[in-house]
């Protein structure tokens, strides 16, 4: 599943930077970075939204943002979600009926049941038709989270344009951090004339981390 935002104004980045060595190179792979994160904040919100799918069940399928040049990668993760951890009730005569989205009806299962005194305990199981012999029997799945993130109507283009301009009222999304960048780089006045270290913004706080500013220009963020 790919989720992509437009990176628009490189050129203009590089125009503002182009006193400090790396630094459009630089503030750009630290905004993707947060927009990466905004998105996985985003995604969750929205999952969680329209699903009725457990928080620790969406939070363990997204991964950690990465970053590589100008490319960024969230890893979207994991096995189809059991039917269990979703709202659901016994239906007559034979059947359980589950809330998996949370606007809408919810999914009649016929010959679906939930064992009692046998078995393990809260599955969703389900025969092939009425009449079916007692066995086989199969454990019933919902949707993965990587489906649930895919969601072309609800999901995705939420998750790209909070990625992309972020929340009203907050400087989060791709475009508010990249000026936050800026401005941080421009504050240090570290220019290509200059022989004195930055005192404050992003490159003075990655070297209270123990970085040389020459290390940065391989540093994997």
């Amino acid at each position: 599943m790919d989720i992509t935002i437009q990176l628009r104004g490189v050129d203009d980045v590089i125009r503002r930077l182009q006193s400090v060595p790396d630094g459009a190179r630089w503030a750009m792979h630290h905004a993707i970075k947060d927009a990466l994160a905004t998105g996985k904040t985003e995604m969750t919100r929205a999952i969680r939204d329209r699903y009725n799918v457990p928080y620790g069940w969406v939070q363990g399928s997204i991964g950690t943002p990465k970053v590589t040049g100008l490319n960024g990668r969230l890893d979207i993760k994991g096995t189809r979600v059991p039917l269990y951890l979703f709202p659901h009730r016994d239906i007559f005569p034979y059947g359980v009926a589950i809330q998996e989205v949370k606007d809408a009806l919810p999914i009649n299962l016929l010959h679906a049941f939930v064992p009692k005194g046998w078995g393990p305990k809260g599955k969703i199981y389900q025969r092939e038709a009425a009449g079916a012999p007692r066995m086989p029997i199969h454990w019933i799945m919902g949707l993965s989270v990587p489906e649930m993130a895919g969601e072309i109507a609800h999901i995705k283009p939420r998750v790209e344009q909070a990625m992309e301009f972020g929340h009203p009222g907050k400087k989060d999304g791709y475009y508010n951090r990249i000026e936050h960048y800026i401005n941080q780089f421009l504050s240090t006045r570290y220019t290509r004339n200059s022989s004195d270290p930055p005192t404050s913004g992003v490159l003075a706080n990655l070297q209270k981390a123990g970085l040389t500013y020459e290390s940065l220009k391989n540093y994997p963020g």
